[in-house]
């Protein structure tokens, strides 16, 4: 690993990620390491970048989720998030389907349990402020 790492230059933050993701394919030995292997590194990546947000964006985040959270419940339902994107969507002056908001909520649910817990939801929220385009690049 460390010839690895050296070869590539790698930061050290990068280096512990790798090797973390790489330890878990050698423990766990899952039956496609190579997409095992992707799916580790971006979540460590993603867990990296989360601990470097400021405690007011988490905050911020959390006041979203409760703000969706209708019943209190600790979880977002895919009603509660179908009705809340709706709003937004109006909000924006965009229109999206159902289907597509489902389709969204089964994205952000990796558990599969039918519902959003607080954890999905801020890993889809930091997504979104990495994938989406900055006003820069908007135009």
């Amino acid at each position: 690993m460390e010839k690895l790492s050296e070869s590539f230059q790698m930061a050290p933050e990068l280096q512990e990620i790798v090797r973390a993701a790489l330890h878990d394919v050698m423990v766990l030995r899952p039956e496609d390491p190579i997409r095992y292997l992707a799916t580790r590194l971006r979540d460590l990546n993603m867990d990296r970048k989360i601990r470097e947000f400021p405690a007011e964006t988490l905050e911020r985040f959390r006041q979203q989720f409760d703000a969706a959270d209708a019943d209190a419940s600790g979880y977002i339902g895919v009603d509660e998030f179908v009705n809340v994107s709706r709003l937004t969507s109006r909000h924006l002056e965009f229109f999206v389907t159902e289907e597509v908001l489902r389709q969204r909520f089964a994205s952000i649910d990796t558990d599969g349990s039918g519902r959003i817990n607080f954890d999905e939801f801020v890993r889809s929220q930091v997504c979104l402020l990495y994938t989406s385009p900055s006003p820069r690049d908007r135009g």
